[in-house]
């Protein structure tokens, strides 16, 4: 019997069903990996560097902190910020692995110092990689350590954010991210307040801030463009992979795989020089 996300009911019904001999079990959607952000964003080849378009850096920022938010209700802080745990694929925000997690006891000085390093460790784990493509360490992407104390140690010494590797990101968003990385920001609400703030310079409607006509306009066409490009992206892979089956098929001649290793080769370069993740 499935339960989908009814967890209260699951929970429910475990003792009825361990009577039967039943053995109750969790079923996880599969993520394809393509769409895990870490896979995504680091380079095969030396000096190159990409970054999700900052249309889709505050699309992923604003569900992220709507998720934290839900968490925070509950008192429970993520902590485990880093691109290896969120899969995104231009529209969704998916994020994995709650085990290094924190379930907050009472409402102290300490659990509000737990609320700020969650936002701290967002802004400085997540969303800075996002819009310049870098580890917050100041290095090309590399994993971050996973076990417990670690989780909750890893970005402890880090309360300035060098954007001098992408002078055009937003003045108004690298305030933010800045204000994040140094503890300034008590709470998500606080922090999705002044979000919607540097989305509405860039084409977002909310009800308590103003959009320009102009700007409303250019995000329509930004976002009708990112379609595109992602689709575009899609095929080049696509017609990659097509190429690279044809080049090992058995007895084709010299010439032919020549040609189609060039074209292989060619196809990567496209890839590499792409515009999004």
């Amino acid at each position: 019997m499935s339960y989908q996300g009814n967890v209260a009911g699951f929970i429910h019904a475990q003792t009825e069903h361990a009577r039967k001999g039943w053995r109750p079990y969790l079923a996880l959607p599969h993520l394809p990996r393509t769409n895990n952000l870490f896979y995504a964003m680091k380079p095969a080849t030396a000096r190159v560097r990409w970054r999700l378009p900052t249309e889709e850096g505050l699309a992923l920022a604003i569900q992220f902190a709507h998720m934290l938010e839900m968490a925070h209700e509950q008192s429970i802080v993520y902590l485990d910020h880093k691109l290896e745990h969120v899969y995104w694929d231009g529209l969704k925000l998916e994020v994995i692995d709650f085990n290094s997690s924190r379930q907050l006891d009472s409402n102290t000085n300490s659990d509000a110092q737990y609320l700020r390093m969650d936002i701290h460790n967002l802004c400085v784990g997540i969303l800075y990689s996002v819009f310049t493509g870098l580890s917050p360490q100041k290095t090309t992407l590399r994993p971050q350590p996973s076990n417990r104390s670690a989780v909750e140690a890893r970005y402890q010494d880090i309360t300035s954010l060098d954007f001098g590797v992408e002078p055009t990101l937003s003045p108004t968003l690298q305030t933010l991210l800045q204000r994040g990385a140094n503890m300034e920001i008590d709470t998500v609400a606080e922090f999705l307040e002044q979000l919607q703030q540097v989305a509405a310079v860039h084409g977002w409607d909310f009800p308590d801030q103003f959009t320009s006509p102009a700007d409303r306009d250019g995000r329509d066409q930004m976002r009708a463009a990112l379609r595109k490009l992602r689709a575009g992206q899609a095929s080049i892979r696509e017609a990659r992979d097509v190429l690279f089956d044809a080049a090992i098929l058995d007895n084709i001649s010299e010439d032919m795989e020549e040609e189609l290793r060039r074209l292989v080769k060619a196809a990567n370069d496209m890839l590499n020089h792409r515009v999004i993740p």
